[in-house]
């Protein structure tokens, strides 16, 4: 009577045994499953970043008056290949209360994230041409006009 009961228990044992090896697996499944995707975003936000710093960068060699009213091209888009899958929109402003600053937002759209990238950017105003010449011409004009007042005086 004892075999019985002994194969019996073994059976037992072994079913026990096959459902901790399946609950087991299917966490080390989900784990892996996890990782890949843990992975999968790095890559993707470490390209949305290096896309979002390089918009960045072509924004600050934009002078003054391009930052102020930029040309459509650097406002949207999409990246060329192999990172077609990935566009930006830019939002530039000047700074209230600040003076020749700029806020510069780039956001980058990749398949599965959102990357935001800010900074500011420090721009002088350019010298204006008619308001500086005109001031400058004006006393060498006033000089002339001294050195014909000379002349007509002597």
């Amino acid at each position: 009577m004892t075999r019985p009961r002994q194969r019996g228990f073994v059976l037992l044992e072994a079913v026990v045994a096959l459902a901790i090896l399946g609950v087991a697996s299917i966490v080390l499944l989900q784990v892996r499953a996890q990782q890949i995707r843990v992975a999968t975003q790095a890559r993707e936000l470490l390209t949305a970043q290096a896309l979002a710093e390089d918009r960045i960068s072509a924004i600050r060699v934009l002078d003054f008056l391009l930052l102020e009213e930029p040309p459509d091209s650097l406002l949207s888009g999409v990246f060329p290949p192999p990172f077609e899958e990935f566009s930006w929109s830019v939002s530039i402003a000047l700074m209230e209360d600040e003076y020749d600053l700029f806020g510069v937002e780039v956001e980058v759209l990749g398949p599965y994230e959102r990357f935001p990238l800010r900074t500011l950017i420090h721009r002088p105003r350019p010298l204006i041409a008619g308001g500086g010449v005109g001031g400058t011409a004006s006393p060498g004009g006033g000089r002339g006009g001294d050195q014909a007042g000379r002349g007509g005086g002597s």
